[in-house]
């Protein structure tokens, strides 16, 4: 690899560049920016996105200032990690992103409540260099509150969480296997 391929699989991810700036940077002429770049709506309670894809507007809300998370990483690099976030209203958030030059597989538990919700799953995915295969088991409670998607761009596996409740505490734990 050149030495700017190089910086942008080693340096560029350990780089969390922050654009702050008014308005959902998902609509409208949207906001050019690298894959990874996160931005803040400042007229809109500090709401974080963060850039998953190349087009402008392809930014995704992620879990906000109240968010949390943790990550371990073990000697073969896989890692545990956990998050936990409030879905302040009903919508598509960013649950986890990794490079399949990372990890090829992952098995994700989340867990979601509200006032009058409760919903808990279990989701096996693996990714070849094309494709990401995603498996959906042991869903339990409110099916409809919570949906997960995942997608493959550029070697970067990218899952979200659609929810249709405002005001879910929703808590991940995220197992990524080498």
């Amino acid at each position: 690899m050149s030495g700017f391929e190089d910086f942008i699989r080693d340096e560029l991810p350990l780089r969390q560049v922050t654009v702050k700036s008014s308005g959902d940077p998902s609509i409208g002429v949207g906001y050019p920016a690298a894959i990874g770049t996160f931005y803040l709506d400042t007229s809109n309670g500090f709401l974080r996105y963060e850039k998953t894809g190349v087009g402008n507007n392809d930014w995704i809300e992620t879990a906000g200032n109240e968010g949390s998370s943790d990550i371990f990483t073990f000697a073969n690099e896989s890692t545990i990690a956990t998050s936990k976030f409030t879905a302040v209203s009903a919508g598509v958030y960013l649950a986890d992103t990794f490079s399949i030059s990372d990890h090829r597989s992952a098995k994700y538990i989340i867990h979601a409540k509200g006032s009058d919700t409760i919903f808990c799953t279990e989701i096996l995915l693996v990714a070849s260099n094309t494709q990401v295969f995603m498996t959906q088991y042991g869903v339990l409670g409110d099916v409809d509150a919570v949906r997960t998607q995942t997608s493959l761009s550029n070697g970067v596996v990218s899952s979200t969480i659609t929810t249709t409740v405002s005001g879910l505490d929703i808590s991940m734990y995220m197992f990524r296997l080498s």
